[in-house]
């Protein structure tokens, strides 16, 4: 009977042992992207359970913020939402022009290049690109949404409904969150100093691997 009672402790125990939790000391650091050429990526985790992520590749830099918490041997992410539009809408205007005109403006002339999108109206649909500028003009006579991203900063359209039909030109500016990386139940694996799972810019369905720093 002893002998029975001492192997039910020890299975015990060693399940108890196999199942703890991750400790808040064990998790926290700063977990570095390995393997993927010319990308700089990884998580800083911090033991009062908030995190920053950063991705660096060529010239584009981006960042993320929010909160972790252990699940197991998995570590979930989560930050604010997004807040729904990464463009605001600065005037609008009818004017004496053929097409929709689109003008994109900000400081930062570099990334007025990059800013694309959708306008709908009469039923079509037609895509457009700006220019240096900011520029870009659509060829339908009548705009009913316009649907605009950036092409190194944006995870998802930002949508404007348009108000009146007679309106014919449209400028926007960016919001001072465009290029943050937004988090929704994000899921790593936690083992052996390591982290693996997904990126949320890496696309690709792989299994990226995050090594810690010593």
């Amino acid at each position: 009977m002893k002998k029975i009672c001492l192997v039910l402790l020890l299975a015990f125990s060693f399940t108890t042992k196999s199942n703890a939790q991750l400790t808040d000391q064990q998790i926290a650091g700063i977990y570095f992207l390995e393997g993927v050429m010319e990308v700089g990526s990884g998580f800083r985790l911090l033991e009062d359970h908030t995190f920053e992520f950063f991705f660096t590749y060529g010239g584009l830099d981006r960042t993320g913020q929010g909160t972790w918490k252990a699940a197991g041997n998995n570590i979930v992410f989560d930050s604010e939402p997004w807040p729904g539009a990464d463009f605001k809408i600065i005037r609008q205007d009818h004017k004496k022009q053929k097409g929709i005109v689109i003008q994109v403006t900000d400081k930062n002339t570099m990334l007025l290049a990059y800013a694309g999108g959708i306008v709908s109206g009469d039923g079509n649909k037609m895509e457009f690109q700006t220019d240096q500028q900011g520029n870009a003009i659509v060829n339908l006579q009548t705009a009913d949404t316009i649907s605009l991203y950036h092409q190194f900063y944006s995870d998802q359209l930002s949508v404007f409904p348009v108000q009146d039909k007679k309106h014919n030109y449209f400028e926007f500016a960016f919001m001072p969150h465009l290029g943050t990386v937004y988090f929704k139940n994000f899921i790593l694996e936690w083992k052996d100093q390591e982290l693996s799972g997904g990126n949320p810019l890496l696309k690709e369905e792989a299994a990226y691997h995050y090594k810690r720093s010593e």
